[in-house]
């Protein structure tokens, strides 16, 4: 009778489970973002530390965004991330606050990206 090994099951990859997607609305995603005063020098520390020219902020930040993140992911050791959107700011009895909060990524967007890259990496 022949030893029968079990199959040696693939290494499993991480998983991060916290990546927040942002947007400026220039692809039509109903994201916004509003830069202002002492976030200005964070975010364009923020966008060169992941790659991006300082004038996405002002451009097509969504497409550049996802593209970086869309590489950052293939070339990283991760398995899949876990997108997130960003709700606006409500008061204590749930009212939508205007022109409070710094940034606001609709759940459509999210899951029209997760629709639109399943698979990725």
């Amino acid at each position: 009778m022949a030893d029968s090994q079990p199959p040696t099951a693939a290494p499993l990859k991480p998983i991060d489970m916290h990546v927040h997607v942002v947007g400026n609305g220039s692809g039509n995603s109903g994201c916004w973002l509003h830069v202002r005063n002492w976030h200005r020098p964070m975010a364009a520390m923020m966008l060169k530390h992941i790659g991006l020219p300082s004038h996405a902020l002002k451009g097509d930040l969504e497409s550049l965004y996802i593209l970086r993140l869309l590489d950052l992911i293939r070339t990283s050791s991760l398995s899949a991330i876990v997108i997130l959107a960003q709700d606006e700011v409500y008061d204590d009895q749930g009212r939508k606050m205007k022109n409070v909060g710094s940034h606001y990524v609709p759940n459509e967007y999210v899951l029209n990206l997760a629709k639109k890259h399943p698979g990725c990496p």
